[in-house]
């Protein structure tokens, strides 16, 4: 999530699964456009995840690492 943002955006968890992102000074166009790029951003990991889970096996718990570049 805060690789989505701005170095002066705040990014903090508010408990369990909910996090809070605060935006400064911008437009909702810009909102909007942020809110989008995490969307697809972690939806993109989750299935990276699920995919690795099943090409492993069933019965597994499986994280998603980035890639080093």
């Amino acid at each position: 999530m805060k690789e989505q943002v701005r170095e002066a955006d705040i990014v903090c968890r508010s408990g369990g699964e909910e996090f809070l992102i605060f935006l400064g000074g911008s437009s909702i166009s810009y909102f909007y456009d942020i809110a989008e790029r995490i969307r697809t951003s972690i939806i993109e990991q989750a299935d990276n995840a699920l995919y690795s889970a099943k090409r492993n096996g069933r019965n597994r718990t499986e994280m998603f690492e980035p890639a080093l570049i």
